[in-house]
Order: structure tokens, then C-alpha cells, then sequence
């Protein structure tokens, strides 16, 4: 449990680019694979149709992921975003995509929306397209953090002097570590770090 409360570095900068790049890889996937019994569709607007999940989802990922945190920005606090809140925000994708989906899919096909059946359907062909980006963004998320944490690193490496063992031994320096949010922090002295 508490690894659902700990801090995660919420990142609301450039998502649309990540909404734009999954629309186009869904676009790119739907088009060259056609799942879930799609190449068996006969209709003249194939390739619109099979194209059109792509900017399905882009419109749902750039409603949850660009304009939803700046109008909850109570909730979208970066200060208080949690691996937890993460998670569930994944789920509210995932939901949310597959639920676009169906709706998209029921006026392309004409099946009519109030089959419950039909939407349990579409949200699970979400999870199983989706999880592929998901890794991805997970993936590229990861390697931002850690090549913003390795800078930062470096230059307090950097910024040192050479002859820091002496002058911590003469003074009583508290050093203090925050986290990326600035939520937790750590307070050592310079002793049990050297």
C-alpha cells in the first residue's frame, strides 16, 4: 500500500505529443494488422474507418492528458501525485478510450450503443491495443526522470570542491535531499553520507 502513496513524478508538459504519437501509432497498428476480425469488414472506407480509431484516440487522450489536468488542477497537483493516482488515471484512459471506441465503432458499423456486451468487448480490444503504448510512454517516462536526475547529479558533483573532506570535518552541515516534487525529503548529516 504504500507504494500506491508514494510520490510519482507527475509530468504534465508536452502530453500532447504523447497523444498525438499514440493516435498515430494506433492509426499505423489498425491499419497494417486489422485486429479483432477487422479484416474480414468489406466496406469502401476501410482504411478511413481503421485510420479513425487513431484519431479517436488522440481526441481522448488529448481531452484526459492536456485539457482535464488544466481544468482539475486540484487534482493534478504534481506536489501531491502519487503512484496510486497514476494508476487510476491509467484505468480513466483506458476507460475512457475504449468507451470512444465504441461509440465510434457502433455509428461505423451500425450496432446499435445500448449493448452493454459490445461495450465490455471494446474496453478489453483497449487494454489489448493499448497496453503496447502504455509500456512505451511508461518506458519514456523513466528515462526523462532519470536523465533529468543524472544532470542534476552531475552538476552537484561538479559544483563540489576538491577539498570537501576537510571542510566537512570542521563543520556540522545538515544536507538535505528532496524528491523530484519536493514532497519528501531527507535530512542527513554530513557524516553518514562521506
Amino acid at each position: 500500500m504504500s507504494f500506491l502513496n508514494s510520490t510519482y513524478p507527475l509530468n504534465l508538459k508536452g502530453n500532447w505529443k504523447i497523444a498525438a504519437l499514440t493516435g498515430l501509432f494506433i492509426s499505423f497498428f489498425m491499419y497494417l494488422f486489422q485486429p479483432y476480425g477487422l479484416s474480414f469488414v468489406e466496406t469502401s472506407y476501410k482504411s478511413a474507418i481503421l485510420i479513425g480509431y487513431g484519431f479517436i484516440v488522440f481526441a481522448v487522450l488529448f481531452i484526459d492528458i492536456v485539457i482535464l489536468p488544466k481544468l482539475l488542477t486540484s487534482i493534478f497537483k504534481t506536489s501531491e501525485w502519487t503512484n496510486g493516482k497514476h494508476f487510476l488515471f491509467f484505468i480513466w484512459i483506458f476507460f475512457t478510450i475504449g468507451l470512444g471506441n465504441f461509440i465510434y465503432s457502433s455509428i461505423a458499423f451500425s450496432f446499435p450503443l445500448n449493448n452493454f456486451k459490445y461495450f465490455l468487448i471494446f474496453e478489453g480490444f483497449t487494454v489489448g491495443v493499448g497496453i503496447i503504448p502504455v509500456f512505451f510512454i511508461i518506458l519514456y517516462s523513466h528515462n526523462i526522470f532519470l536523465k533529468t536526475n543524472l544532470k542534476t547529479a552531475r552538476q552537484l558533483t561538479e559544483n563540489l570542491p576538491e577539498n570537501i573532506n576537510d571542510k566537512l570535518l570542521n563543520n556540522n552541515v545538515i544536507c538535505i535531499f528532496s524528491s523530484y516534487n519536493e514532497k519528501d525529503s531527507i535530512h542527513l548529516e554530513e557524516n553518514s553520507i562521506i
